[in-house]
Formats: C-alpha cells, structure tokens, sequence
C-alpha cells in the first residue's frame, strides 16, 4: 500500500510522457557533437554556489559531453517541498520547462541542477556538517520540453559509489550521470 501511495504522490508522468522524453534524449545523443548546452547556476539546499557551476561548466567541457556554458538567468523555480523525492524533482522539471519557454536560451538545450547538499560555500546557520542527500539533474529542450529528469540519492549505485559531501563532489556524480544518460 505504501509503495502505491508514494507512486501515486509523485507525480511522475504517464508513460507516454516519458516515452516522448526518451525520444528527445535519443535526438540529443545523436546531435551531439553539435549540441550547445547551457547550465544554470546550481541550487543547493541551503543556498546557491557559483563557483558551482563555473566548475561543473569547465568539468563538462573538458570531458567533451557537450559544449556547455553558463546560463543567462537564474531559475529560482518554486516547487513545493515534500518527503517524496520524485515529487520535488517532478515539480521542479515542469516549473524548469516554464522557465525556459518564457526564457528561452540561446543554446540547444537548458540545464538545472539541484544539490542537496550544504556545502563549504554555504553558510549553515546551525553549524551542523550534512553530507549530499541528492543530485537532481533537469534537461530541456530550448522549447522547455523536458529531455532528461536524473536523480540520485543514497538508493543508488552511483551516489552510493561516489559518497557526496560537498558541491565538488556532487559535481563529479552529475558528470557521472550526464555521461551515462548521453552514452558517453
């Protein structure tokens, strides 16, 4: 009954919805070498990090996914919170989509990530050292058609791998990811 109500709760889209998605994302990894990617400055769950971003932007090109570049504005998306995940993430892809068909980028595609994660850039009021809950990553089409919705926490094999404590390290899991969705 649990596992049905938290399904329920999700708000994760009907399959066709993500069947669509999966074409766009097939489109994208065909395109590639082409593709243009901008990425938005990176959230945190207490804060913002530019410095972030800057390094996720240079980890990315350097590996040679994309061209990636930094984004024009911020996307504060409002998203209500939830203790299920994928109603947080689900919420904040279609609110990412609205962003990017209001403001739509200069680039092929739009990139949002979201760490949870209070990191050494950000001040936590209560002094107390968290490690990474998650790493949310959101891919739109410059038309604001979500391509690609990733999360990772400490459910899988590749958050468990990397163990997130800081932006750095989450960072490297969203390389990861991103290389393994675009078959790179």
């Amino acid at each position: 009954k649990m596992t049905a109500l938290l399904k329920k709760d999700s708000t994760v889209p009907p399959k066709a919805v993500l069947e669509a998605m999966e074409k766009r994302l097939e489109t994208m990894k065909k395109n590639l070498a082409g593709q243009q990617v901008a990425v938005y400055p990176i959230h945190l769950a207490k804060g913002k990090a530019p410095g972030c971003t800057k390094r996720l932007i240079d980890a990315i090109n350097n590996r040679g996914l994309f061209k990636a570049v930094a984004g024009t504005a911020d996307p504060s998306l409002n998203v209500e919170g939830s203790h299920n995940e994928q109603r947080v993430l689900w919420g904040a892809a279609r609110e990412f989509g609205k962003f990017i068909k209001k403001n739509p980028p200069r680039t092929d595609y739009a990139l949002y990530l979201d760490y949870g994660v209070c990191g050494p850039e950000v001040k936590i009021p209560d002094g107390i050292k968290r490690e990474a809950s998650y790493v949310h990553l959101i891919l739109c089409t410059k038309a604001g058609e979500v391509v690609m919705v990733d999360f990772q926490n400490s459910h899988h094999g590749d958050f468990k791998q990397i163990m997130p404590k800081t932006c750095q390290d989450c960072d490297r899991l969203a390389l990861v990811r991103l290389a393994a969705r675009l078959g790179k």
